[in-house]
């Protein structure tokens, strides 16, 4: 009986990151060994760690960025009972650059469906605002804020580098408490497509989320504060649910 082929020197290195992964030798966010130290702990050629290591990336296991190494991709989302983290946080969570590109920002009168969410009457104005969200300049989502108005007067004021949630509590004592969420997939339409860098019709995660709050040193009264409409790049994020019976 003839002994099976050995697999390719590439495959058993990309094998081997993946068993210290799930033994969590190397948890979401670490920093992992360099090309260098790869190919010398394992004798292999640069050809070779580079190949495992871009196999790893296409599957979304690690996210190289440059001038700072390869990690272990953080970047799935999960729902449940997960932490309230503004996108920039998620982002520093897994040693990522966040920056954001703002696409418009304007005062106007709420469609009926947002105007219910945020329990204002559809003549109050709500700011809107449409943001690229992005990882080490890589699109990760699209936003699209709504916020009334009558709550942050002075939004147009807003220090960009500060997560919107680090915003409203600085300049507002307004504290973010809690939201929630709903989930679908979907198909990029073509300016999706183009906002992401994905080919149109490739899927996406279309996450609409309410977001609650309190105004600090006052009677604690949840009201709305946001409602957000997210279009995820699906190969960065996934949804993890927990189910109990």
């Amino acid at each position: 009986m003839k002994n099976p082929p050995s697999k390719p020197l590439y495959y058993q290195l990309k094998q081997n990151i993946l068993k210290w992964i799930e033994d969590e030798k190397y948890m979401p966010g670490d920093l992992l060994p360099s090309e260098k130290q790869l190919q010398e702990e394992f004798n292999l050629s640069r050809t070779t760690v580079r190949l495992a290591m871009k196999e790893l990336e296409l599957e979304g296991v690690v996210v190289r960025s440059p001038g700072k190494g390869t990690f272990v991709a953080c970047l799935k989302t999960e729902t449940g009972p997960r932490r309230l983290l503004s996108f920039t946080k998620e982002m520093q969570k897994c040693n990522l650059t966040p920056s954001s590109e703002i696409l418009s920002f304007e005062k106007e009168l709420p469609p009926a469906k947002i105007a219910k969410g945020l329990e204002i009457s559809e003549d109050q104005t709500v700011w809107r605002m449409e943001r690229i969200r992005l990882a080490d300049g890589v699109p990760m989502a699209t936003e699209i804020n709504y916020i009334p108005s009558t709550l942050l007067p002075g939004l147009e004021a807003i220090n960009k580098s500060l997560s919107f949630y680090q915003y409203i509590e600085q300049a507002h004592n307004i504290v973010a408490a809690y939201a929630n969420e709903r989930v679908e997939a979907r198909i990029a339409n073509f300016r999706e497509s183009k906002q992401l860098g994905i080919a149109k019709g490739a899927p996406v995660l279309y996450v609409e989320r309410l977001t609650y709050g309190y105004v600090r040193n006052r009677p604690m009264v949840h009201i709305p504060i946001e409602m957000v409409k997210i279009v995820y790049n699906a190969e960065k994020y996934a949804v993890n649910l927990h189910i109990e019976r």
